[in-house]
C-alpha cells in the first residue's frame, strides 16, 4: 500500500482497545517490525493509564511525541524523584510536541479523558532495553499507584516510594 489514512475511526477503535486493557492504553504501530530503524507509534491513553517515571539509556532513545487530541502533561524529575518540570500539552497548551532526549527521567499524564499521541523513536525496538526505572519509581499495579497518579495531576502531594 502506498498510502495510509487515519481518520476518526481508527481513534474510535484505539480508544475501545485502550477500554479494555488493564493499563487503560492501547497502542497502533505504524511500522511493520520491532527491527525497523523507525518506529512510528500511535497512542491512546486514558485518564486512569499509570506511567511510571523511567528514562532510556541508549543514546539513540531520543523520542518524539506529538499529541494529535487530548491534553497531556510531561513532568521531568530530578534523579531523586523530584519534579523538575511540567509541561502541558494538547489542547489549549500551545504546545502540541516534545522531543526527550535519553537518560531524561520523565512520565506522560493524561489530564483529559483520553489522549491520542504519535510517538516517534529510533529503532530497532528491544522490549529488555526500552525503559529504566529508577529505584524510587512507583511501579504499574502497585496499591498506591493510583493516588500517585493523582498526586502527578496536582490535586495531592507528591509522595515516592
Amino acid at each position: 500500500m502506498s498510502y495510509r489514512i487515519f481518520d476518526q475511526s481508527t481513534f474510535e477503535e484505539l480508544r475501545s482497545e485502550a477500554e479494555a486493557a488493564p493499563r487503560k492504553r492501547a497502542h497502533f504501530n505504524l511500522h511493520n517490525s520491532h527491527k525497523e530503524p523507525v518506529q512510528k507509534v500511535l497512542i491512546c491513553m486514558l485518564r486512569e493509564s499509570y506511567i511510571p517515571p523511567h528514562y532510556h539509556e541508549h543514546r539513540y532513545q531520543t523520542e518524539l511525541f506529538i499529541v494529535l487530541q487530548g491534553s497531556v502533561k510531561l513532568i521531568i524529575f530530578d534523579e531523586n524523584g523530584g519534579i523538575q518540570k511540567e509541561v502541558a500539552m494538547g489542547e489549549g497548551s500551545g504546545t502540541s510536541m516534545v522531543e526527550i532526549e535519553p537518560n531524561v527521567i520523565h512520565t506522560i499524564v493524561c489530564e483529559s479523558d483520553d489522549a491520542f499521541l504519535m510517538e516517534v523513536k529510533e529503532g530497532p525496538f528491544v522490549e529488555e532495553q526500552s525503559k529504566v526505572f529508577p529505584e524510587w519509581s512507583m511501579k504499574e499495579g502497585d496499591p498506591e499507584a493510583e493516588s500517585y497518579l493523582e498526586a502527578l495531576r496536582g490535586k495531592r502531594g507528591i509522595m515516592t516510594c
